[in-house]
């Protein structure tokens, strides 16, 4: 429905791969990102969120190119260096990553991008053995923002690792007393869809995607929330929306055919809902673009060339009339 509301709308087809990423549909996901490319070529975001996306599918050279593109795109989106130094720590080349997060600084050294950026570095350092760094990086993170859950215990940690546990639980102390309220910092464990852009908190937070389920355990997968060390998150706006509705029916009494009788209307709902939507021949009749043609899109787009078409359509000017001589 918002696609075809607002067909170049970026956080249409942004959130919409997001959703298709997390329920493991990798071919759809990279697909919608493609499409929201083509129709938003100045957005570093979603070229961001494709490189991270390839890189979860084991093409660390493709998200390369990827992350470069965006970078140029947009030189100042912190996220974009911070993702791409992420990736590069992943691979295990620290010294470029640590370039690109000293990038991602550069631009703004105060900020909560700077804060995460500082966390992220921390956590490079300590798992290299540099303690002295890490805990600089850390302190430094934490003088930006105090209220970091993550940062507080990621460094009670890093003591306890040092066989200081006295250290560590002063640490956790220091947090709970200069905690001013309840923070719910788990965006900042590094995973794909916390890595993507602080901006789309809250879009994520409208579908439940970042709401933990009780179900679900803390343990590695292939997934791309895990990929990144982050907790699965397996709750979307379906599975919540009919819970809700499973609670009032279990209120009123019904017996569980009935309950299994929902679900399954509302499976069907949702899988007719999808199957009757074409994306190839929406974008061919509204957008103007083959789906065939993606790809060749992605790969051709010069980010230092990339003109908006609507200052291509812009008429020319007319000259002004002479004004007769007095």
């Amino acid at each position: 429905k918002a696609v075809q509301a607002s067909p170049k709308n970026r956080f249409s087809w942004h959130v919409w791969a997001l959703f298709e990423a997390n329920q493991g549909n990798t071919d759809k996901a990279r697909k919608l990102l493609k499409i929201g490319h083509a129709v938003n070529p100045r957005d570093p975001v979603i070229l961001q969120s494709l490189a991270l996306l390839e890189y979860n599918c084991a093409s660390p050279n493709v998200a390369r190119v990827l992350f470069r593109k965006a970078s140029q795109i947009d030189p100042r989106h912190q996220p974009v260096w911070i993702a791409w130094g992420w990736m590069e720590w992943k691979e295990g080349n620290e010294r470029t990553a640590r370039s690109l997060y000293q990038r991602a600084l550069s631009v703004n050294s105060t900020n909560e991008c700077a804060a995460r950026c500082l966390q992220a570095w921390g956590v490079l350092e300590q798992r290299v053995g540099n303690y002295t760094a890490a805990r600089r990086l850390l302190r430094s993170s934490l003088n930006i923002n105090s209220q970091s859950e993550v940062t507080w215990l990621t460094w009670a940690a890093l003591e306890e690792e040092q066989g200081d546990p006295v250290r560590a639980e002063e640490i956790r102390d220091l947090y709970f007393q200069q905690r001013i309220e309840v923070v719910d910092d788990a965006s900042w464990v590094m995973g794909f869809l916390d890595i993507i852009d602080p901006a789309l908190d809250s879009v994520k937070k409208l579908l439940n995607m970042d709401r933990p389920s009780g179900q679900v355990t803390q343990q590695g997968s292939t997934t791309m929330s895990t990929s990144a060390g982050v907790e699965p998150s397996a709750s979307t706006t379906a599975e919540g929306s009919s819970t809700s509705d499973l609670d009032g029916v279990t209120a009123e009494g019904s017996s569980t055919p009935n309950l299994d009788s929902i679900v399954d209307r509302r499976a069907a709902y949702t899988r007719e809902a999808e199957s009757d939507f074409d994306v190839d021949g929406f974008i061919r009749r509204r957008l103007a673009l083959d789906p065939a043609e993606l790809d060749a899109v992605l790969e051709g787009s010069d980010p230092k060339g990339v003109i908006s078409q609507r200052r291509k359509r812009r008429l020319t000017r007319k000259p002004l009339p002479l004004l007769p001589v007095p």
